[in-house]
């Protein structure tokens, strides 16, 4: 019979070792990750040293780190309830083999995916923990997890942007590299899949102001007019907007990404 008292396990030194874990009876779960969290030459047992980093990263792309949930006690160890628990902005679990009940036999695992997406220009900051069944908390051995966003060089904005009841848009550019930028063409349009017809206006009134007569200086913007025309009252045609220009010798490119119904 195990015993009923509290058991606190020490704090490991090196990549993915596990923190100070509190239980009753059983040993709980180990966390660690893949790519391992980086400890350095004076372990993990010092809060804030070397957290889990995903990087640095343009906004709106996402990365992901892999951590591993390991029974490291002799008996069944049983998924907690919400199981695995994530703080901090930007950072969501996309993939989970360990939801609420999850049953792990002795020396088993399962996996989840945290995927980091920065929304803006800033250092990010988290904790992961898996909690069992039993209250036993596991979370990496250092302060968790951190990443952080970078402005794009040259960026149209993040997210889809829909056509679904406007057909006709300006798309802004915001030219953040350190010397101005110039349009190599007025931008393009490419269908991924579906009906309708996209397209980008390049003459007349409501043409953008992103073209090639006119360098686009730090800091500031242009425009990209797009239309979308569907083909039918039910048809949806998602599509990427790109153009591509210089800046102090150097070929920079955005994209976004548009969505029409």
């Amino acid at each position: 019979m195990p015993g009923v008292g509290t058991v606190t396990l020490p704090m490991g030194i090196g990549s993915g070792a596990n923190g100070n874990l509190t239980g009753t009876g059983k040993a709980p779960g180990v966390l660690t990750s893949s790519p391992a969290e980086t400890c350095g030459v004076l372990g993990c047992a010092i809060s804030g040293y070397n957290a889990l980093s995903f990087g640095s990263h343009a906004i709106g792309v996402a990365t992901s780190a892999t951590f591993t949930y390991t029974n490291a006690g002799n008996r069944s160890l049983t998924v907690g309830n919400p199981g695995v628990v994530l703080t901090g902005t930007d950072y969501a679990v996309s993939s989970n083999s360990c939801p609420a009940g999850t049953v792990l036999a002795a020396s088993a695992s399962c996996t989840f995916v945290v995927t980091f997406t920065p929304t803006a220009a800033a250092t990010r900051t988290g904790t992961v923990t898996v909690t069992s069944a039993a209250g036993d908390a596991s979370t990496l051995g250092n302060s968790g997890i951190t990443g952080t966003g970078t402005a794009a060089a040259v960026s149209l904005g993040t997210g889809n942007l829909s056509f679904s009841t406007i057909r006709s848009r300006l798309v802004d550019l915001t030219n953040n590299t350190a010397a101005a930028w110039t349009p190599s063409d007025f931008g393009s349009v490419a269908k991924t899949s579906g009906n309708g017809t996209w397209a980008v206006v390049t003459s007349g009134a409501t043409v953008g102001t992103c073209n090639q007569a006119s360098a686009v200086a730090v800091g500031g913007t242009c425009s990209i007019r797009v239309t979308f025309t569907p083909s039918s009252p039910t048809s949806s045609s998602p599509a990427v907007l790109s153009i591509s220009g210089t800046a102090g010798g150097t070929t920079y490119a955005a994209t976004r990404n548009l969505t029409g119904t």
